[in-house]
This record gives structure tokens, C-alpha cells and sequence, in this order.
């Protein structure tokens, strides 16, 4: 089993866009006759985020090799571990890109920099704990 590849220190942190989407951990079926049946088929939701990196020209060959050669190479665009943002919680999440035919989009930037954007599949982007919620909302413990 392969190694999931941490983010580069050298390049910068993505930032996460204003949006982010929750997939539904169930799956619907319909049925012939009488109600769809619903059912479970993921304990780990994926949240589905645009982000975009500012990254200087001098550094895009290092982020072009890390997603083409390291998380490219590995078998359905493999995951790796990015620190994410999510409001005012920061934490390592598991991602991958989720476009593998066109993982990123970069547009240059002055010549100095290049934005570049991404939709990526993230997992483990809880942003609080169970313990965290019910201290918050103590009538749900």
C-alpha cells in the first residue's frame, strides 16, 4: 500500500474558497413498487472544497512535479495530506483532486505569481468533536 504524500512545506497552503459541499454518505435506490430504500454506505462523508494556491513562478515546477509525478502516479489520483482552513478551524485533512484529466487550473498573475484553483475530495474535515459539540450544546448529550 502506498505512502499518502504530505504537502510540500515550500509551497503554500491552499486557501478554501467560500463554498464547500457535503456528500451524502447514503445511497437511494428505487424500487419497483413501495418506498426507495435508503441505506448507508460511508461512515466518512467526503466534503467536496474549492481552493486556490498563490504560488510564485519560481515554485510552480515544484507543484507541477508534486501533483503530476507524486499524487499523479499513484493509482485513480491518489490522496494526500493538505493543513485546510474550514471557518475558523484549521487542521490536516486526506484529499485528492477530483478532475484527474484536468486536476488545476493556473492563470498567471503578473508575472510574479500564478493562482491556481482546484476542486478537491476531502475526508477527515470534521471541524469539531463530539466532545466539542455537546460542550456546545449541552442538550444533546
Amino acid at each position: 500500500m502506498a505512502m499518502i504524500q504530505k504537502w510540500p512545506a515550500r509551497l503554500p497552503v491552499p486557501d478554501v474558497d467560500y463554498s464547500y459541499s457535503l456528500k451524502s454518505p447514503f445511497m437511494r435506490t428505487t424500487l419497483n413498487s413501495g418506498r426507495a430504500r435508503q441505506r448507508r454506505i460511508s461512515n466518512n462523508s467526503p466534503t467536496e472544497v474549492q481552493v486556490t494556491w498563490k504560488i510564485k513562478w519560481a515554485d510552480m515546477a515544484d507543484f507541477r512535479y508534486f501533483v503530476h509525478e507524486i499524487v499523479g502516479q499513484q493509482s485513480g489520483w491518489g490522496f494526500f495530506l493538505t493543513p485546510l482552513a474550514f471557518e475558523e478551524h484549521k487542521k490536516m485533512v486526506k484529499a485528492r483532486f477530483i478532475n484527474s484529466d484536468q486536476p488545476y487550473e493556473a492563470v498567471n498573475d503578473s508575472n510574479v505569481f500564478w493562482v491556481v484553483s482546484a476542486k478537491l475530495e476531502t475526508y477527515d474535515a470534521s471541524l469539531i468533536t463530539y466532545d466539542e459539540f455537546i460542550k456546545r450544546n449541552p442538550e444533546f448529550s
